[in-house]
């Protein structure tokens, strides 16, 4: 039987990245939660394209409800911290536990972030974050031994849509 992996994903590129560097074989189940995006059309072309890459590839998609308010209050103190501080700390913290729930709560045998194959993140922080919440909920985390970065063309050729910033309003200006 194979195994079941609930993927956390931010956009159609790090998607991409991460199924590049997938070496084991599970039926990935993709999980769009994002209330960090901004703004609302950002949030949409990312979701389109996510969208997208889910068909061409034969994922199932699961998108829960957008909830930016609760992400800005959750981060109101750390507004002001530089990119990589403790407001993309909790960011982070936000969506594996909102993932790992999820995972836990419809019988996913692991779970796991694109946030990972990153170039711009701080993979090791997050699979610690993975790793912490996965003992709290009782769920597994997967991490990637290996990243490869999808090629340009290959995006080009798929005509995905490739952001221009993290995704939060303090990323933005």
């Amino acid at each position: 039987m194979q195994s079941n992996l609930l993927l956390h994903t931010c956009c159609a590129i790090c998607l991409l990245n991460f199924l590049n560097s997938l070496r084991e074989t599970f039926k990935i189940t993709i999980f769009y939660y994002n209330p960090n995006i901004h703004p609302f059309q950002e949030y949409e072309k990312r979701l389109k394209a996510v969208e997208k890459l889910s068909w061409l590839k034969n994922l199932e998609l699961i998108i829960p409800i957008y909830t930016p308010i609760s992400f800005l209050n959750k981060i109101k103190d750390y507004r002001k911290e530089k990119e990589g501080g403790k407001r993309c700390e909790i960011c982070f913290q936000i969506r594996l536990e909102k993932t790992a729930q999820f995972a836990k709560d419809n019988n996913f045998h692991y779970f796991s972030t694109t946030l990972i194959s990153s170039p711009q993140k701080n993979k090791d922080l997050i699979d610690a974050f993975g790793n912490k919440i996965a003992k709290e909920k009782k769920v597994n985390y997967f991490t990637l031994k290996e990243i490869f970065l999808v090629k340009k063309e290959e995006i080009k050729k798929l005509n995905i849509y490739s952001q221009k910033y993290c995704g939060c309003i303090y990323s933005f200006y």
